[in-house]
């Protein structure tokens, strides 16, 4: 093994050790600091008890019962700490306590007694307390701790320390899964929370969309249509009444537009046309008379197509021509579907004014998002004075 190689193994035998990210940290430590608050009340009733058993002669300890006092004198600090919100600080104090206490009666019975087992479960604690980062020390800390107590060499109880070690050692590896898996289930329903909450977000841009490319060109079809019936003569009834006529059917499409938007459906209106067809009914329910001549072209043999990308394609097809007909002033709007083996091609052009491409406007940022959710290729070309082309291509 090279020198570069020891090095890589080096840092991953380290960041086994090392805390994790504070983010991580800082959404794990609510239900930690809620585990420890439970555990410092059980560790206080188990001194208090301690301290009763001692007394009735029931535990020996030459140092009784000052250390009892001592550990109970840390798990009130330990309590402080965790009142303070300083989770790592307020464990770390818990397990010296407990290992204070059980490191005195290991060394008073010997390690060929059951009194090693006192220090599992703060090696348990380390682990769902801390987390898996600091539970190889501490297991080290504990056998440390019980070959510090123990006298081994004396006492020959070398088959009982290394029976306990290794049950030291299992017990923080299994501890290491379940915390483990409890992280990485936090992490998981943390996940879930934010894809919920994207959901939402992304639930409230579409209906958006829909409302600003249904309603609000519905409704502005129906205001286009009013004002020209106030500019008529009023002896000229039967145009006056065409618009009007207009002026309610686009009311009872934008209706239907938005029972469908609501309903994430296609429109009642649109089913019995294709896309070139709904595009142009759109465009021609906005033109107040002929000084727009429309052209709406057909190139290729039409092919069926997934129904959010007819659906995506028919709503940035209506934003273009309702910009051509209400900004451009433009005499000439052509609509241009063409079907290629592997791509299908939209491109909406007109001979006005040029519009900035780089606009941020509702309905533009609307065919952007629309684009990119099904992964089309998008442009506007616009040139002042020589007009706009809005080109959309999807791949089949």
């Amino acid at each position: 093994m090279d020198l570069v190689e020891q090095k890589g193994h080096l840092r991953r035998i380290a960041a086994r050790f090392r805390k994790p990210d504070p983010e991580r940290l800082a959404w794990e430590q609510p239900l930690r600091a809620g585990l420890l608050r439970q555990l410092l009340l059980l560790s206080i009733l188990a001194e208090i008890l301690f301290l009763v058993l001692g007394f009735a002669g029931v535990v020996r300890s030459r140092l009784f019962p000052w250390m009892a006092f001592e550990s109970l004198a840390l798990l009130l600090v330990c309590g402080w700490f965790q009142k303070r919100g300083k989770v790592a600080m307020a464990a770390a104090l818990l397990l010296v306590s407990l290992s204070h206490v059980a490191g005195f009666i290991i060394a008073e019975y010997g390690p060929g007694s059951a009194t090693p087992v006192l220090l599992l479960p703060t090696i348990i604690i380390s682990g769902l307390v801390i987390g898996g980062y600091f539970l190889g020390g501490w297991t080290a800390t504990c056998i440390l701790l019980l070959l510090g107590t123990s006298a081994p060499i004396s006492n020959g109880d070398w088959p009982m320390i290394l029976f306990w070690s290794a049950t030291y050692g299992v017990t923080a590896y299994l501890t290491w899964l379940l915390s483990s898996h409890l992280e990485n289930l936090l992490a998981a329903s943390r996940r879930a929370e934010e894809n919920r909450r994207e959901a939402v977000v992304e639930e409230r841009t579409r209906l958006a969309r829909e409302v600003h490319d249904t309603l609000a060109q519905g409704f502005t079809g129906i205001v286009v249509q009013i004002n020209a019936a106030e500019q008529i003569p009023v002896d000229k009834n039967t145009e006056v009444w065409s618009h009007l006529e207009r002026a309610r059917a686009l009311a009872r499409q934008s209706l239907e537009e938005a029972r469908r938007s609501i309903l994430a459906l296609r429109s009642n209106g649109y089913q019995q046309l294709d896309l070139l067809g709904a595009i142009e009914l759109t465009a021609r329910q906005l033109l107040v008379d002929d000084s727009v001549r429309l052209e709406a072209v057909r190139e290729g043999e039409p092919y069926e197509l997934p129904s959010e990308v007819e659906t995506e394609l028919l709503r940035v097809g209506q934003e273009a021509v309702n910009n051509a007909i209400r900004h451009s002033d433009a005499s000439k709007i052509r609509i241009l579907l063409q079907y290629l083996p592997h791509t299908l091609t939209l491109c909406v052009a007109d001979n006005g004014n040029g519009l900035a491409a780089d606009s941020r406007g509702h309905g533009i940022q609307g065919m952007k998002e629309r684009m990119r959710r099904i992964g089309a290729n998008f442009e506007i070309i616009a040139q002042e004075g020589e007009g706009t082309t809005v080109a959309a291509a999807v791949a089949r």
